[in-house]
């Protein structure tokens, strides 16, 4: 497979791949990172070797934007591929849920989606399916781009999972501004723990070369640093005037707040730029036809066209034709989502690389760190307020991307806070992250009027982040237990909190809606786009509320509002309540909230400002919704218990998922000292006798009475079943449902007792049965990830036959069955922890860890192909 000349380091990484090392990769901006991490893939992908690369992938991205341009990116290149079969791109975000079960060849996601499946608590999943995404992340190759983006939780909480799924998993860490240090220990601690990495950092050599791709000359942007702020909301001071004098026809201002940003923008406007006037050329449903079939696109579709397109060429056809501009237009965090994403792709298609080739309006962007990544475009100039080294860096790849382009950089200071001190906000959380917003500033002011290329920027990242990475690195070290203890209780427990204790912190944000809340009760408001706000923004913002209600002729009789939920006894429903938020304390435990539409603004122009008077006429609209994918599992064919098992094999063999267990079996019997040939007998036993449970003679009988209640008897002599026949909508069927006695016994767990005997006959006998406590721990919780009990039950007295018929399906283990030897009763109810695997501790390489990786990796293919089996009839 060839799809163009690869640069070195481009082949470098995958040979390192392929040689079975991990890879922390460092790459200018557009120097074609992308193609470097999904080259192995894709090549391995035309080898068609399981055994030999994973053949899933899952490419994680700090943010949704990203997620949304590497998809588009990947469409076009795998069709280059020789396979007959291409692989299935999909998408996975907050914003695109489309792949809630990650079940694409290649998944483009966030970071949020790709950590909290694999810790077991998916924002993607409900609660009773928690542990099916675990296998499917350990099983595939990593990418984390933009590493130097992930929030500071999710950060280490990736470094202490690679130090030990590093074994099994193949990864790749990449951005273009690591600091030397954070590269060279993370390496190191990685080493020491027995997984093979090497840092790749690509040389001044190659990074010329690439930047005078095509025979142009290379790209030079000349940085220059300011003395004045760009905008000091306190003095009114700015530079606009400064702005419009270096502008040419692409400007772009980065300023470090949304409030600044509104800000900025209208002084620009003040001094004679005119708005992109998106309120009158595009209507809200034309907005939101277009969002959706965005937010729909998934899979290989082969399109190029953009549900955008007709509207994106309407305005640039206005701009062009109403004369010179300049034109201005915002970009930042709190807009309506059909209005960002336009705006995103409107800036791409004007500022990218094909959009360069055509006429151009003449255009200044105002934006906030949202343009930092994942927008390929090239502006002439930017001017940017102070910031981290690494996030000027990013935001200096958007000036001059290509080659052949000559840019400028800006860099101004940020205004003076209450105490005279700069306002790094929302850099300086912490004195350290103020000490490198500091360095930073020094770093750019000592290379004023200077070209700065990828050494310049290496030495630049190093001067200003090597503190901070270290003191990173310290912590890594020093909440090694707290953070093992927090991944164990989010993968056993469930326990969602670790949420934020390990991805994200959110307890500082609050949600913002413009809603007229009202004072009774009311059903749940949530479905509305909201506006996520930091507590210290709104804390400012509640005495300007206050104030701004005293001033009004007619004012609103309240200002802010807090949503609480006070819980239902017995058969009382949940009530949901709008409090009056009064002070700062109010604020404290109020995560969703009110603000009246008289006392907050919106439009596609600026989008939500906090108190501003308005005609209270706008209130946040309900959010676009993306059907669901996956179909619902809630209509059953009438199968035998050997013809269900028989489907569940088909499914596993005519889909992805026998290829897919291939490299982490391979990779996690390595680790183990097992030959690969016992984890796959676990995944066959577990698939082939989790249902055992159902050969009770209770839930046989229920299945009996039930088909009677339907109108379906069956005769005396018929197989045990596995499912009864039941349309989900049907109220004959639901209400026999109810109705059949004996009333249905659970079966998970109990089925995990009755196989015990058989399962430690095949896998463990004569040793410690810690392989048979894994299919066990599958078996019991195939519907539930949390099942800790089991209750009395007694089999059927055809219940040998049956799961003799059923293990056929994988080999000659049938013949062993024998109602004494391999299936056991219990008259008493056993403890179902002497058959689980045991949890796992704060130590980092406890053996026990390795079982909870098994057991994660046969319990998905054995729930997916379970589901699957009903889905669809896959003919023998």
């Amino acid at each position: 497979m060839k799809f163009y000349e690869l640069y070195p380091y481009q082949v470098q990484v995958a040979r390192l791949l392929r040689s079975g090392k991990s890879v922390l990769l460092q790459a200018p901006t557009g120097a074609g990172k992308t193609l470097a991490a999904l080259w192995p893939f894709l090549e391995a992908w035309d080898r068609d070797d399981p055994e030999a690369f994973p053949r899933q992938a899952i490419y994680s991205a700090p943010m949704r934007v990203l997620a949304n341009q590497f998809q588009a990116e990947t469409q076009r290149l795998i069709q280059y591929l020789r396979t007959p079969v291409l692989p299935r791109i999909t998408i996975q975000t907050g914003e695109q849920p489309l792949d809630p079960e990650f079940q694409g060849d290649l998944i483009f996601a966030t970071l949020d989606q790709t950590l909290s499946s694999l810790l077991g608590v998916p924002y993607s999943l409900s609660v009773s399916r928690t542990n099916v995404n675990v296998g499917a992340v350990l099983g595939s190759y990593l990418v984390f781009d933009e590493f130097h983006l992930f929030p500071y939780e999710a950060t280490l909480t990736l470094l202490q999972l690679l130090r030990q799924i590093g074994q099994i998993t193949p990864f790749v860490l990449m951005t273009a501004t690591f600091s030397e240090t954070l590269l060279q220990r993370m390496q190191n601690i990685l080493n020491a723990s027995g997984i093979p990495v090497e840092t790749l950092i690509v040389s001044p050599e190659e990074a010329k070369t690439i930047a005078t791709r095509g025979g142009l000359p290379p790209k030079e942007r000349r940085f220059f640093v300011e003395a004045h702020p760009l905008m000091d909301p306190e003095t009114g001071e700015h530079r606009a005037e400064q702005v419009l004098t270096r502008h040419n026809r692409r400007s772009l201002v980065v300023l470090n707040t949304v409030e600044r940003a509104q800000a900025f923008y209208q002084s620009l406007l003040e001094a004679g730029a005119r708005p992109v006037p998106l309120t009158s050329l595009i209507s809200e449903e034309e907005y939101a036809q277009s969002l959706r079939g965005t937010l729909q696109t998934t899979g290989n579709s082969g399109q190029d066209a953009s549900p955008w397109a007709h509207l994106i060429e309407r305005v640039r056809t206005h701009l062009l034709a109403q004369g010179d501009g300049p034109w201005v237009m915002l970009l930042h965090s709190r807009f309506e989502r059909k209005h960002r994403r336009f705006k995103e792709e409107l800036l791409r298609a004007l500022w990218g690389p094909r959009g360069l080739t055509s006429d151009q309006p003449s255009l200044i962007v105002v934006a906030t760190q949202v343009v930092e990544v994942g927008l390929d475009i090239s502006a002439e100039v930017l001017h940017t307020e102070s910031a981290p080294a690494a996030a000027v860096l990013q935001r200096a790849g958007r000036c001059a991307r290509y080659p052949g382009e000559q840019g400028r950089v800006y860099i101004y200071p940020v205004p003076l806070d209450a105490r005279d001190h700069p306002n790094y906000a929302p850099y300086a959380q912490t004195s350290i992250e103020r000490e490198t917003c500091e360095r930073s500033w020094q770093a750019f002011q000592k290379r004023h009027g200077q070209i700065i290329g990828f050494p310049e920027e290496q030495a630049i990242v190093n001067e200003a982040h090597t503190k901070q990475d270290e003191a990173l690195l310290r912590d890594l070290d020093e909440k090694e237990g707290s953070i093992w203890g927090g991944i164990r209780d989010a993968l056993v427990l469930g326990g969602m909190w670790a949420r934020s204790e390990l991805i994200r912190n959110t307890l500082t944000s609050r949600t913002v809606i413009i809603y007229n809340a009202p004072s009774e009760d009311e059903k749940p408001p949530f479905g509305r786009e909201g506006f996520s706000l930091h507590i210290g923004t709104l804390r400012k913002a509640l005495k300007v509320l206050n104030d701004l209600q005293k001033s009004m002729k007619d004012p609103p009789e309240w200002t802010l509002r807090r949503l609480e939920v006070r819980s239902g006894e017995g058969e009382v429903e949940d009530a949901y309540l709008w409090l009056d938020v009064e002070t700062e304390k109010d604020l404290k435990g109020a995560f969703f909230l009110a603000v009246h539409p008289r006392l907050a603004a919106y439009d596609a122009e600026r989008g939500f400002r906090l108190g501003i008077e308005s005609d209270g006429q706008y209130e946040s609209p309900k959010a676009v919704q993306v059907p669901k994918e996956r179909p619902d599992y809630g209509s059953y064919q009438l199968e035998c218990y050997h013809e269900h098992i028989a489907q569940m094999r088909r499914v596993l063999r005519t889909g992805p998922w026998e290829e897919r267990f291939a490299w982490p079996a391979k990779r996690l019997a390595h680790v183990l000292g097992v030959p690969k040939e016992q984890l796959w007998q676990a995944l066959y036993l577990a698939i082939a006798l989790h249902d055992a449970g159902k050969l009770q003679k209770e839930w046989q009988a229920w299945a009996w009475d039930y088909q009677r209640r339907i109108g379906h008897p069956l005769s005396e002599d018929h197989c045990l079943v596995a499912h009864t026949y039941s349309e989900k909508e049907n109220p004959i069927h639901s209400t026999a449902a109810r109705q059949a006695r004996p009333k249905k016994p659970n079966h998970a767990a109990e089925g995990a007792a009755a196989v015990w005997p058989f399962l430690v006959r095949v896998l463990d006998e004569g040793g410690e049965p810690w392989m048979a406590r894994i299919v066990a721990t599958a078996i019991a919780r195939h519907h539930s990830p949390y099942t800790s009990q089991v209750k009395p039950f007694r089999m059927h007295s055809r219940a040998p036959q049956a799961v003799a018929w059923a293990l056929q399906q994988w080999g000659t283990w049938g013949q062993q069955v024998s109602s004494q030897v391999i299936l056991q009763d219990e008259a008493v109810a056993p403890r179902l922890e002497d058959y689980l695997i045991d949890n796992p501790d704060e130590r980092l390489m406890d053996e026990v860890w390795w079982d909870w990786w098994l057991y994660f990796l046969v319990v998905r293919p054995l729930r997916i192909s379970d589901g699957m089996s009903q889905e669809r009839r896959i003919p023998t």
